[in-house]
């Protein structure tokens, strides 16, 4: 099972170079998604004014072996810890932003690995799911 962030899923809407790499990932693993994080990326995505990564978005929201996690107590827990030792202002190269430490709470729960773009959730203590060069 891996934790997906919005990082990833933005990838795959928009086609970016990665997105097979996350496609596969998502086709052969159980995935968690916070609904804090399908939020974040219905968002961002709308933004663009894309149709087709609208629509994109859309079919992965309801991927069978995707599951909506409900953002509870303990996550946000963890992701004030991350953000007092991983965020923006705090003198880590993580420097995580508010969406970086939500995913970081559902993967850091669970323990598990973590779908994502970037540098900045590489630089935690989490495992990532699959290995990307930016």
């Amino acid at each position: 099972m891996i934790a997906v962030d919005t990082s990833a899923l933005l990838a795959i809407a928009f086609g970016e170079p990665e997105a097979q790499t996350f496609l596969a990932a998502l086709a052969r693993e159980d995935c968690v998604l916070g609904t804090p994080t399908a939020l974040e990326a219905h968002i961002a995505v709308e933004r663009r004014g894309e149709p087709d990564a609208t629509a994109i978005l859309r079919d992965l929201m309801v991927l069978s072996n995707l599951t909506l996690l409900p953002f509870t107590a303990a996550h946000t827990f963890i992701a004030q810890q991350a953000f007092d030792r991983y965020g923006k202002g705090r003198g880590h190269p993580a420097s995580l932003n508010f969406g970086d430490c939500l995913c970081y709470a559902i993967a850091k729960r669970d323990n598990l690995p973590l779908l994502f773009k970037g540098n900045d959730l590489s630089r935690t203590d989490l495992v990532p799911a699959v290995s990307v060069r930016p």
